[in-house]
């Protein structure tokens, strides 16, 4: 199950994050921010830096050409969970005696070095995301690590000199309370709104969203007038995304449904449009690139896709067939960048490190709204994949790169696969000895910002 203690406290940080200059998707949460090169055709590029951490980072080359990877030796440094700036240029990371440091990446070489006069602040965290505009990082902290009954987690806010990456200090009026249980932070595409789902301190249901705008001025957050916004039925809080270009946020609930809310733009606040309910619990969500569709995978169920109403942002189950059960879980679904292959985890293997999962690689029909495997597909990867493909991530794409990397959550064997320029085949690579149980995972496209 994606809960608390399943998902983001008792495997903290085991995340992908794959992440080039124009393109970043941060660790953790694993935000996907949208890419600069506009062409979606999988196409050799510039070798990328590929970041591991376990009890520190180790870096690897990636060469677009062949696959191969070769060890940076200039990026070995602390830090077991980490996160990136939208410009691809810092890397950021929480070390073992739970201070954030901060690294510039050499654009040419990968090297890491430590960025002069940042301010180290000790927290008491595994969570950390970095704001799309570069000048905040966010963390979640814990109240249970002070009071072992029902209260307020709290979300620490740090300021970034965005030109040079070091961080300046704690944000005024930081840390500010949200709810118990929080698991996630929602940052919006634009950076204007933060949002942290939790439970009201001492109470089982109902839970709500808080909610703040960001004041760039003052370098700090703002309390939205209405937050935190309840009546929700047991919002499952680590499952959520954004519309990529409408005012939209959907939350997945315990019960097995998406409620989706309506974003007003002017202030952040959030007012439930819609709700779908599916036929059993969510263990994955993701947003289709284009905003068509909303991909979801249920517990001992299907893939589905949900079709996106661009008015009122309701979802509704599409005309075509979804992808049925084959006797395994669908544990996961993550969207490819190019908006034309969607990839499913079933797995029955439960934590076991030899379990075999199947990852399915599904080409998107966007006339029919149907599912088919492409050519190779289904993959056998080993280790379990789980939790789920699109929150604390195992498989994330390049942009305008043939490369998907698949990291399973209980394996120390990285596996690479190759997708075909016209997107029906995929192959695999040997896989290859990563750190054991690798925290997480960024990816960094080679050469100067763009």
């Amino acid at each position: 199950m994606l809960t608390r203690t399943g998902v983001v406290r008792a495997f903290p940080g085991f995340g992908v994050a794959l992440h080039q200059a124009c393109a970043i998707l941060a660790a953790l949460t694993v935000t996907m921010l949208c890419g600069c090169c506009g062409d979606s055709t999988p196409t050799p590029a510039r070798d990328a830096f590929l970041y591991l951490t376990s009890s520190s980072i180790v870096g690897y080359r990636l060469d677009q050409d062949s696959g191969a990877l070769t060890s940076i030796p200039g990026a070995t440094q602390p830090g077991e969970f980490i996160t990136t700036s939208a410009s691809g240029v810092f890397l950021y990371a929480i070390d073992r005696a739970a201070k954030v440091l901060a690294y510039a990446v050499d654009p040419t070489t990968g090297a890491l070095s430590a960025i002069a006069n940042s301010y180290s602040p000790r927290v008491l965290s595994f969570h950390l995301v970095a704001d799309p505009r570069g000048e905040f990082l966010y963390t979640l902290e814990s109240c249970e690590n002070e009071n072992p009954n029902p209260c307020s987690d709290f979300l620490r806010v740090f300021r970034v000199d965005k030109n040079t990456g070091a961080i300046t200090g704690e944000a005024p009026g930081s840390p500010f309370a949200v709810g118990y249980l929080s698991n996630n932070i929602l940052v919006h595409p634009s950076g204007d709104f933060v949002y942290a789902p939790g439970i009201l301190a001492g109470e089982a249901i109902p839970q709500g969203i808080w909610g703040f705008r960001v004041d760039r001025t003052a370098g700090t957050l703002v309390p939205i007038p209405g937050s935190p916004f309840t009546g929700i039925q047991a919002t499952q809080s680590n499952v959520g995304v954004f519309h990529p270009t409408l005012p939209f946020l959907y939350i997945a609930e315990y019960e097995g449904a998406i409620r989706t809310y309506r974003i007003d733009p002017p202030t952040g606040a959030l007012t439930s449009v819609a709700r779908l309910q599916l036929p059993a619990f969510i263990t994955g969500m993701d947003m289709d690139p284009f905003g068509r569709y909303v991909y979801t995978s249920v517990w001992k169920g299907a893939v589905r896709l949900l079709s996106v109403n661009a008015s009122t942002g309701a979802l509704s189950f599409t005309g075509g067939p979804t992808w049925p059960d084959s006797g395994y879980s669908f544990d996961g679904v993550y969207a490819h960048p190019s908006g034309r292959i969607l990839f499913a985890s079933e797995t029955d293997g439960g934590g076991d490190p030899d379990a075999k999962t199947l990852l399915r690689v599904l080409s998107i029909d966007g006339t029919r709204s149907t599912l088919t495997d492409i050519a190779g597909s289904p993959l056998t990867v080993i280790g379990d994949c789980s939790p789920d493909l699109g929150g604390p991530a195992r498989v994330r794409s390049l942009e305008n790169s043939r490369w998907t990397l698949v990291v399973p959550l209980t394996s120390s064997k990285l596996q690479r696969l190759n997708l075909s320029a016209d997107y029906t085949s995929v192959s695999a690579l040997d896989p290859t000895d990563v750190p054991t149980l690798s925290y997480a995972v960024s990816y960094v496209r080679g050469g100067a910002a763009h």
